[in-house]
């Protein structure tokens, strides 16, 4: 982040538009129909720029919001009527609202949780990647994606720049794909932890 931008703050802070003095790991950039806009989590009026009502709108969620996207995060064939009933609203405010959440970007898709080692893929590996030379991090990532058995991948703080969730068939079958992975990303150091068992993941966090 560009430290010499930030205006009316303390040295790790930004005053935002509603007075309160916000560290700057909780103040975010993001781009809409090619534009940018700094945005703050606990306002959408940032005093560096001012901010469009239409990308103010993006982070207007309701209580029937939270409880569609609650249900269909814990199953994502969940019926609208269903949803409806817990609700206390018509199926078809259900279905116009997911439309909407949609269209925003709140849901980006659905997607089932599998047993990997029921398909073949009981081998699960958290590596982590330092970038080399000039490369940008989206870069790196986007030449990553050519690997299928790369199921995540994150910019990270600390001594790595990149993790990775990778699947494999067994011990032999994720060496395989870590030569992948250097052949794609060469260069930096590299880490690589396998998981001995999987207590839980996908958990829906509070809404």
């Amino acid at each position: 982040m560009d430290r010499g931008r930030r205006a009316n703050a303390r040295p790790d802070h930004l005053e935002c538009g509603i007075g309160i003095h916000v560290p700057f790991p909780f103040v975010c950039s993001t781009s809409i129909n090619g534009s940018s806009f700094r945005l703050c989590i606990c306002c959408t009026n940032a005093n560096l720029t001012p901010i469009p009502e239409s990308v103010a709108n993006i982070f207007k969620v309701d209580d029937l919001d939270r409880t569609i996207i609650a249900a269909l995060r814990v199953d994502g064939r969940t019926p609208y009527a269903q949803i409806a009933e817990r609700a206390g609203v018509a199926t078809t405010t259900v279905h116009q609202r997911v439309k909407r959440l949609v269209e925003k970007g709140i849901i980006t898709g659905t997607r089932v949780q599998v047993d990997w080692e029921a398909i073949g893929l009981p081998v699960t590996a958290l590596v982590s990647l330092e970038a080399h030379g000039d490369r940008l991090l989206s870069e790196v990532a986007d030449d990553l994606r050519a690997i299928p058995l790369i199921q995540d991948c994150y910019s990270v703080t600390g001594e790595f720049d990149l993790l990775l969730t990778v699947r494999a068939r067994s011990s032999q079958h994720l060496g395989e794909v870590l030569e992948e992975i250097r052949r794609l990303a060469p260069g930096g150091r590299s880490r690589t932890i396998v998981v001995l068992a999987t207590h839980f993941d996908g958990r829906v966090p509070p809404l």
